[in-house]
């Protein structure tokens, strides 16, 4: 069975072409689909105009959602926070900033083992050393390229007493960092638990459990990694705490990941870590940390991106053109959907996942596509944020020939757009180019044709 929702967007203000104001893009579509059934999946279809008035049918498949709650906790749905454009700093500002991910130190790696991502021992042990005996090469590497703002793996789901040596590390980072105009931003997950470690360390954290037909629920269908009940006043005063250890570490940002819970359960504890930034900035007199999560587009989710000063999302695959036979520009569909979605001041970053050979783990991305790619993303008013956990990385470290030159490739571009910031920040786009995509469902499942540019 189907449910249908459709809405529209202009130009990111959720204005009714009268002026008025209109509701929250999720809210309108959960309850428009109210009125017609309550299927256990969404289809929802969406044709994206690329302008500065958009019209936009939104898609998606996700499964509904089973919520779980802790002891004592109020299920009616609290306020929701929502980012404010005085928070967000000249520094974050769309075109300001070159941006990007350098997941590392002793518990990545140990993460990437644990889960079975398929990595070399040599990659290991150069995830594993990144933040401690090749922190100057990488201080080096990041000024060369000219990036101005990273993520690093700050909480990857070990108890707080594991990651203490994970906290050292990255706290030497964030001062080194800082010192050269870098800004940092805290990769934390929501959810995850290395269960071995949690219960030998915090045996409390056998409650935090989210269950699932009796059984806990795995992350990726991992056995080592569980998720945790999200409505558990436990876990999610674990999670502030670690809020207040990455605001003792003077980080800028705060990045949520494995975002796998009752989204409800999920807008409130983001919610509350929003008004302890707040209160925090007032404390001390020193500027709003940022907030981004990885909740996805979904309908059922994306008004969580509200809550946050900047809108993430992971679903770059490498650059326009061919893939397969098909005409392929969802990256600019699906940017400009996002901005869409989101107020004109807010800044959005998109990861490329994959590659015309390999992905992000597994391929080191040519200078051509390197450089089509982060025109692509700033061109429809986003930007290109580049993962190097993989294959590029040791590569790059080693000064292998191939990753030496993307490498450079993406510095080329990146020095281009801070000199030309005039031609970034601020812009909007002024082309009304319409992007259609076929639709059709095939034995209860949805398939999207093959998206071609018109």
């Amino acid at each position: 069975m189907l449910k249908w929702g459709v809405i529209q967007a202009w130009n990111g203000s959720k204005l009714n072409p009268n002026g008025k104001s209109r509701p929250n893009i999720s809210e309108e579509i959960h309850t428009r689909s109210r009125l017609l059934n309550k299927p256990v999946f969404t289809f929802v279809a969406f044709i994206v105009y690329l302008a500065a008035t958009q019209s936009i049918v939104i898609a998606a498949a996700e499964e509904k959602p089973q919520p779980q709650h802790g002891p004592n906790v109020d299920l009616a749905r609290p306020a929701m926070y929502r980012a404010k454009e005085a928070n967000l700093p000249d520094w974050a500002r769309q075109g300001a900033f070159c941006y990007m991910r350098l997941d590392g130190g002793p518990d990545e790696a140990a993460k990437a083992k644990i889960t079975g991502w398929g990595l070399s021992q040599a990659n290991l042990d150069v995830l594993a050393t990144l933040y401690d005996q090749r922190l100057e090469q990488i201080v080096s590497l990041l000024k060369e390229a000219r990036f101005n703002w990273i993520w690093i793996t700050y909480s990857t789901g070990f108890s707080n007493e594991h990651e203490t040596e994970q906290r050292r590390q990255c706290r030497r980072l964030i001062e080194r960092c800082h010192a050269e105009g870098i800004r940092v931003c805290a990769y934390m997950s929501l959810t995850n638990m290395f269960w071995r470690d949690m219960f030998e360390h915090e045996p409390e954290s056998k409650k935090w459990v989210s269950m699932a037909g009796g059984k806990p629920r795995l992350y990726s269908g991992c056995p080592e990694r569980y998720l945790a009940n999200i409505n558990h006043p436990g876990w999610r005063a674990y999670v502030k705490h670690r809020v207040e250890l990455a605001l003792e570490d003077n980080v800028d940002a705060i990045f949520y990941d494995n975002m796998w819970a009752e989204p409800v359960g999920m807008r409130s504890l983001l919610s509350e870590v929003q008004d302890r930034l707040v209160e925090r900035a007032r404390e001390t007199g020193k500027p709003k940390v940022l907030l981004m999560v990885n909740a996805k587009e979904t309908p059922q989710r994306i008004d969580m991106h509200d809550i946050c000063e900047m809108f993430w999302a992971e679903y770059g695959q490498g650059i326009p053109g061919v893939w397969k036979g098909n005409w392929y520009v969802d990256n600019a569909r699906k940017t400009r959907y996002a901005k869409g979605n989101s107020p004109s001041w807010k800044p959005l970053a998109f990861d490329l996942s994959v590659f015309h050979k390999g992905d992000r783990m597994t391929g080191v991305l040519a200078p051509r596509e390197t450089q089509r790619s982060f025109a692509e993303a700033v061109a429809f008013g986003g930007s290109l944020c580049r993962c190097i956990e993989g294959r590029m990385i040791e590569r790059l470290v080693a000064g292998q020939a191939d990753a030496v030159a993307s490498w450079r490739a993406l510095g080329q571009y990146n020095a281009f757009a801070l000199k030309h910031q005039d031609l970034y920040v601020g812009a909007q786009p002024d082309t009304r180019v319409l992007l259609l995509g076929g639709f059709r469902c095939e034995s209860g499942s949805y398939v999207v044709a093959p998206q071609r540019a018109i």
